[in-house]
């Protein structure tokens, strides 16, 4: 019995004995095996900004334009010349109907002849397919960017391959056949041609608006850095309606200026540029044409540009943002982010392994709880977008296997 009880004792004292290495064991590989947690290194761009709000200031002239019924033959930011005609007044509404029809038909006449001095080089549908998409690219183009003339120009063009694909699909069985026809009825329409009273005829050469907001004298190129702090305020607070008023103007050359007030820690340097950003989505590249200091911590800032006066040719008022500062860095969160003797740094899970990958940081950004490092794309030894970044994870070193 006593044997019996000395073996008991010592299966008892082996069964924990396994039972605390057991324990101990699972622990220690439980803390060696811990999974680490990874984020995707993304590139990233950061921008400061100030909200800004002013007047557009042009070089331009009010002319007065005649009461009655009256249509515009040159479109809003078209350029004209002196004396050409850029509208005409009707003694009444049927007179100007003929008159529409008359158009109508002539340009009509004008497409389907233009078809048939193309027509005679036998083209396949999808070469006309190719050809009216390149057509409608140009047509977008040049209405983005106001070129009301090569407007003009390209819209004709993709009427004219418009009509060459109905014609190739048969739809104009005679094209002869069908300009005599319009030739005919336009010279009918044009024998009841009466009523016009007068064309009017632009003063000067520039681009030409039919609206005006009576601040065009005022807001000149050569008054606007004199108009006071006060007004400035009381015209942005009060903004009066840009409308057609019986008045034309003409715009001439092709700079613009917008007038502002900044708060004096922002100001950009004169003779430099700056990247503005409209209500709208544009963004346009503009000088610091002038700066001055006003008397409530302000400063009048003038902007000049020589692009897209179209654009603006009849805003008056304008409110976006001045970008004070852009940048682009790869986005790192900050529990990413080592440090040691050598420098900053993180870990990256490349191929099963733990590489290591040097950082700089541009800023930090709270708000966000992240950093902004360098982008180098020419160095592989450097963090990367696309990179795996490990945020949690014990006992890492360069070069350790991931399991």
């Amino acid at each position: 019995m006593k044997n019996q009880g000395v073996w008991v004792t010592r299966i008892i004292m082996l069964a924990i004995f396994i039972f605390v290495v057991a324990y101990m064991g699972y622990h220690v590989v439980s803390a060696l095996s811990v999974p680490i947690r990874t984020n995707t290194a993304v590139l990233y761009k950061t921008e400061e900004t100030a909200a800004l709000s002013g007047l557009i200031a042009r070089d331009e002239a009010v002319f007065e334009l005649p009461s009655g019924l009256m249509e515009f033959r040159v479109a809003e930011g078209e350029r004209v010349a002196q004396n050409q005609v850029i509208a005409v007044t009707y003694s009444d509404s049927s007179a100007m109907r003929i008159h529409d029809e008359i158009r109508r038909l002539e340009a009509r006449l004008e497409q389907l002849e233009y078809v048939e001095s193309h027509s005679t080089v036998a083209a396949s549908v999808s070469e006309l397919e190719q050809s009216i998409q390149q057509n409608l690219i140009s047509v977008m183009s040049s209405a983005s960017s106001g070129h009301i003339r090569q407007l003009r120009e390209e819209a004709l063009e993709l009427k004219a391959a418009l009509f060459r694909r109905e014609y190739a699909f048969g739809n104009l069985t005679d094209l002869s056949e069908a300009i005599s026809e319009l030739d005919l009825r336009l010279k009918s329409v044009q024998l009841q041609v009466s009523g016009i009273e007068s064309y009017v005829v632009s003063p000067a050469a520039g681009l030409f608006s039919p609206r005006t907001d009576g601040l065009e004298a005022r807001l000149s190129p050569s008054s606007m850095d004199k108009l006071p702090s006060e007004e400035l305020k009381e015209i942005l607070k009060k903004p009066a309606s840009i409308r057609n008023t019986g008045k034309g103007k003409l715009v001439y050359g092709i700079d613009w200026y917008l007038i502002t007030e900044l708060d004096e820690n922002i100001t950009p340097s004169v003779g430099g540029t700056s990247d503005l950003r409209f209500s709208d989505g544009h963004e346009l590249c503009m000088r610091v044409y002038s700066s001055e200091k006003q008397n409530d911590d302000t400063q009048r800032v003038i902007f000049s540009c020589s692009e897209e006066l179209v654009r603006v040719i009849s805003s008056r008022w304008i409110s976006g943002e001045l970008i004070l500062s852009r940048s682009e860095g790869i986005r790192v969160p900050k529990e990413a982010i080592r440090s040691d003797e050598e420098g900053v740094f993180v870990y990256c899970a490349v191929i099963s392994q733990v590489k290591r990958k040097p950082v700089s940081i541009i800023h930090e950004v709270d708000r966000d709880n992240y950093y902004l490092v360098e982008y180098n794309p020419g160095s592989t030894a450097n963090l990367l977008p696309g990179d795996e970044m490990i945020v949690a994870g014990k006992d890492l070193y360069d070069g350790k296997i991931l399991g």
